[in-house]
């Protein structure tokens, strides 16, 4: 920090990054799931495919497989696991046909959050050596059927009808192929020796039955077979079995209906099922509206489905963890979640901020801004708290005409005229020549006298002209009223200030700026800032901003630029209008 870079590229310290979003947006650095913090990003690594590493005992290539996975490959997700494990064979037999990679997966994942991390990964090689024990047993029970079906018992039964079979060898087969020779006759009397007749006839009866069944079939769980159980079951993958409930099934959690599946809880899958919210404090679903019990969490996000911490406050969350980068915007201003909404109803309903609803004695307000953006706002009790049934919510604005004390209270295409002696809703360029007025906009023609009275409109005498204060800027206003003096955007060889024209002079007593506040008041109301309005409006507002500026640039002799030789180019310092709004046709 603070030196100066010569060569390569320079990079902010991984630990000053302080929420996720920001880390992970990063090339050098990455989010520590356990720790919560941002670290460096190892060198990138390769996958370790065990099933390259060379022959040895299970323990021994696990312990190789140890040493060959780099700090770049923790945490290691499911995915990367199965990548890995794909194609590892135990004693001849592929390691997914010992076990479900899912299982052996969340046996390695003792915390439960779907990551392994290295302290994890380090139970692998005793993990591998029960599976070698498993493989060993299943091989020795395939050579055993495989023994069977080859005609070790046909050639022994042969034996034994011609004669040649002895008690002896009886037992020695029996022996060989885990059953016994003592059986019972059809009267419940128990033979053992007797002639070879007897023994034969009664241990074949006994045992062909066995020869002649095949070995039973493996029972295989599938999600179809447990949705179609009454009442309907969930397949959890872990251990191949069906569920009453997903809670059951480790870290997948979450039902998914339409395939009768326990899956992973996500702010999807959360909503999907049965319409519930996703916590990410303790990874689970939680209630439909409902983030009481999500620790840290307790706000419904319910564009998101996401449990959130208090978004609104002006000032940051004392949980640095809660940081996140989002709109911050008003009433009927677009949204794409909750957290996006930080006055009204703060929620976000068909992409839009939503108010209080007015006249709701359930739903208080405490600002201008929680209710309605046109034509409504957020009166005080004005008996100052003296009235005792006083509710505040939403109201509607005063119409034209009605009585004021401030223009928040006047519909937006009025302004509340505090010249009158009794102030009332005035609508924009509509007051007659001589009515007082506190704006050049409340007058018909847009221009006041000296005295704030409606006059025809002047036209100014200096205008783009060098001046020192206002007295410089002279029109032809009868009562003596002047133009205003301003400050250039950029000088080097003339005097810094010009004056700024007056209404007269404008085209058809400046059309442009009446264009210009209609659009305003009629889609922005009175509580969006211009710069709100150019934001949600975009080139629809800003040509007529700038159309107006434009003239105003013409008329004052415009625009002030630096010298093209200055190699300066900051169009918000030294903007020229005129080519802006040129570039917008």
């Amino acid at each position: 920090m603070g030196q100066v870079c010569t060569e390569g590229i320079c990079y902010r310290p991984c630990d000053t990054y302080l929420h996720i979003t920001l880390c992970e947006d990063t090339l050098h650095c990455r989010w520590n799931t356990t720790t919560y913090t941002c670290e460096m990003r190892p060198p990138p690594a390769s996958l370790v495919e065990w099933k390259d590493i060379p022959d040895a005992t299970p323990f021994s290539q696990g312990v190789q497989i140890l040493s060959m996975m780099g700090a770049a490959l923790f945490p290691q997700s499911f995915d990367d696991f199965q990548i890995s494990a794909h194609g590892y064979m135990l004693q001849g037999i592929l390691l997914q046909d010992l076990i479900q990679l899912e299982s052996m997966f969340l046996q390695l994942d003792e915390n439960n959050d779907g990551l392994l991390q290295a302290t994890e990964y380090a139970k692998l090689p005793g993990a591998l050596v029960q599976l070698d024990a498993a493989a060993v047993a299943q091989s020795q029970a395939s050579a055993g059927l495989r023994r069977l079906s080859n005609g070790s018992f046909a050639r022994w039964h042969s034996q034994a009808s011609a004669g040649f079979g002895d008690g002896a060898s009886l037992r020695n087969l029996a022996g060989h192929m885990g059953s016994t020779t003592t059986t019972a006759d059809p009267s419940g009397t128990t033979v053992t020796g007797g002639t070879a007749t007897t023994t034969v006839t009664t241990v074949i009866a006994t045992m062909a039955p066995m020869a002649a069944a095949p070995a039973p079939a493996a029972v295989v769980v599938r999600p179809e077979a447990c949705g179609a159980m009454v009442p309907g079951k969930y397949y959890c993958s872990f251990d191949q079995s069906c569920k009453s409930d997903c809670k059951e099934c480790g870290w997948k959690s979450a039902t998914d209906s339409a395939f009768s599946m326990c899956v992973r809880p996500t702010s999807m899958t959360c909503h999907a099922d049965g319409s519930q919210e996703f916590c990410p404090t303790d990874q689970s679903c939680h209630p439909n509206g409902d983030c009481s019990k999500c620790v840290d969490r307790p706000i419904v996000d319910h564009a998101s489905h996401v449990c959130l911490a208090v978004w609104w406050k002006p000032e940051p969350s004392i949980q640095w963890t809660n940081w996140v980068c989002r709109d911050r915007n008003k009433v009927g201003m677009p949204c794409r979640n909750d957290q996006d909404c930080i006055y009204g109803l703060k929620r976000c309903l068909g992409g839009e901020c939503q108010p209080l609803q007015p006249y709701n004695q359930n739903l208080t307000c405490e600002l201008d801004f929680d209710c309605p953006h046109l034509g409504y706002y957020c009166p005080a009790d004005p008996t100052g708290g003296e009235n005792l049934y006083w509710v505040q919510y939403c109201r509607r604005q005063k119409n034209q005409d009605e009585t004021c004390k401030e223009d928040r209270q006047c519909v937006p295409d009025t302004l509340c005229n505090t010249a009158e002696p009794q102030p009332r809703c005035r609508r924009y360029f509509s007051l007659a020549m001589g009515t007082l007025s506190k704006d050049d906009s409340l007058c018909a023609l847009g221009w006041r006298d000296r005295f704030g009275k409606c006059a025809p409109p002047a036209k100014s005498k200096w205008a783009g002209r060098s001046c020192d204060s206002d007295r410089d800027c002279i029109t032809t206003d009868t009562t003596g009223r002047t133009g205003e003096c301003r400050c250039k955007h950029w000088w080097d060889r003339d005097d810094s200030k010009y004056c700024e024209p007056v209404t007269g002079d404008y085209e058809d007593h400046w059309a442009k700026r009446r264009d210009y506040i209609y659009f305003r008041v009629t889609n922005c109301g009175s509580f969006w800032t211009e710069d709100e309005c150019l934001k949600i409006f975009g080139a629809a507002f800003g040509k007529k901003k700038l159309d107006k500026l434009c003239e105003t640039q013409k008329l004052s002799g415009g625009p002030y630029l630096p010298p093209a030789d200055c190699g300066v180019a900051d169009p918000k310092k030294f903007p020229d209008y005129c080519a802006q709004a040129d570039a917008m046709r």
